[in-house]
């Protein structure tokens, strides 16, 4: 704010500040010091559903309005981008299918007052019905786009890949920061081992504590220390344990 002035003949107050909106939309700029806005981009795409762009344009408002190193530009990807399309895994409530494609185009990427793309980057797809697409949407990191299989109408989220691993389908099934990475551990981890009960003549459950505890991944490696957890002792050939895993 540059400062404040009054309107002699309706008496309204003004408030004066530097040229920081756009005179194309009305809508302040995307970054003020280089007076540029998305509106100014023509190489965003949209889907034309009014919804959809709506909530493209919300996304665009979390850019960084001040200081921009480099910033991805949420936009719609028309589904004939995609390529290598290979299913991967379900999320934990199965109700949403993930799978690794590669965006032939590559995001819609803003840096040093340029646009840029990386041609054929490798992609996550999240494929949603449509409630839980707009419910879900706008809450995730690192996210390219939006698209929808004309097939299934499913809506789609296009997410960086950086989360998640092509090594292990473990990992694979990491959707959300909250999500807990898998691994190996030592049995001498556990203490305070009690049997609860038996779930069948292959499976016995006991309770203990954890000394280490489980490992999260919340933009930083944590643990959560001494965690009460649940022990199935399966008591069944390496095959058949693979299986029940």
């Amino acid at each position: 704010m540059c400062g404040i002035s009054q309107n002699p003949d309706t008496g309204n107050y003004i408030i004066v500040s530097q040229d920081e909106y756009c005179e194309k939309c009305s809508k302040q700029y995307t970054n003020i010091h280089d007076k540029w806005c998305l509106c100014q981009n023509n190489l965003t795409n949209w889907s034309g559903n009014k919804k959809i762009d709506e909530l493209i344009q919300e996304m665009h408002l979390k850019i960084n309005k001040s200081d921009i190193i480099i910033s991805i530009v949420v936009e719609w990807i028309p589904y004939n981008q995609f390529i290598n399309i290979k299913e991967t895994a379900k999320d934990n409530n199965n109700t949403a299918i993930i799978y690794l494609a590669i965006l032939k185009n590559g995001p819609l990427l803003y840096t040093n007052k340029e646009w840029i793309r990386n041609s054929y980057t490798s992609v996550v797809l999240k494929c949603l019905d449509t409630n839980e697409f707009f419910s879900k949407a706008s809450n995730y990191n690192d996210i390219y786009g939006i698209s929808q299989n004309p097939n299934t109408k499913e809506y789609i989220i296009v997410l960086s890949n950086n989360e998640y691993c092509e090594k292990c389908e473990m990992q694979l099934k990491i959707i959300d920061y909250s999500d807990k990475i898998v691994e190996w551990i030592p049995y001498n981890q556990f203490i305070n081992i009690t049997e609860i009960g038996k779930v069948d003549d292959n499976t016995a459950v006991y309770s203990a504590i954890w000394k280490n505890g489980p490992l999260y991944y919340k933009k930083k490696w944590i643990r959560k220390s001494n965690e009460k957890v649940v022990l199935n002792y399966l008591t069944l050939d390496i095959k058949e344990f693979f299986n029940k895993v």
